[in-house]
């Protein structure tokens, strides 16, 4: 099954999961699951290290596996139209009026994400003042509570964040569409556009 939307719009984008895109991280994982049983069979670290540690990335796994799995049907999770921008599951369209900017940075916080600052953007949806944006749900993610909200607002500055590399849009795709039809300013803090 393709990443791709089914019948594309011009006067829409219509932004989805990318399965292939959401396994790149997955594949990075499989090498640290790996690592612990070579540390421990070549004697670098005790067997108890290497048992929790091949179970708590076996577990991140399954998980990313089947949410990845799930987000085939999942459909569309964030629409832009000349009107404004959709989140599913999440109300009603928020305006462009609502929105301030558009900004493009890296993962957050940035030693976490040492493997992929660069190539794995941020598309953060900045709210004008007084202005709460929802979160994206995701398959397999909180439900009507955001437990990550506070998190995403305390280092991107808005709720509303979309990780291209896991999606069928790219940041120049969605950075464009916000500039065309609602007029946002778009700023590109350390990325490389493609």
């Amino acid at each position: 099954m393709s990443d791709a939307p089914a019948r594309p719009r011009p006067d829409v984008l219509e932004i989805s999961l990318s399965v292939r895109g959401q396994l790149r991280p997955v594949g990075l994982l499989v090498v640290f699951l790996i690592a612990y049983p070579v540390a421990w069979a070549t004697g670098l670290i005790p067997g108890w290290l290497a048992a929790v540690g091949a179970v708590v990335f076996a577990t991140i796994i399954t998980f990313g596996l089947i949410t990845a799995l799930r987000s085939r049907r999942f459909g569309w999770v964030l629409r832009m139209s000349a009107s404004g921008v959709t989140v599913r599951h999440r109300g009603p369209e928020i305006p462009w009026s609502d929105l301030d900017s558009i900004a493009v940075t890296g993962m957050k916080p940035s030693w976490f994400y040492l493997v992929g600052r660069r190539r794995y953007p941020v598309v953060a949806f900045l709210p004008r003042p007084g202005v709460t944006l929802p979160a994206l749900r995701l398959p397999g993610g909180p439900g009507p509570r955001d437990a990550y909200g506070e998190l995403r607002e305390r280092l991107y500055g808005t709720h509303l964040v979309l990780m291209p590399h896991a999606m069928t849009a790219t940041a120049d795709d969605i950075a464009a569409t916000a500039h065309r039809w609602g007029g946002l300013p778009v700023t590109w803090y350390g990325q490389q556009r493609a």
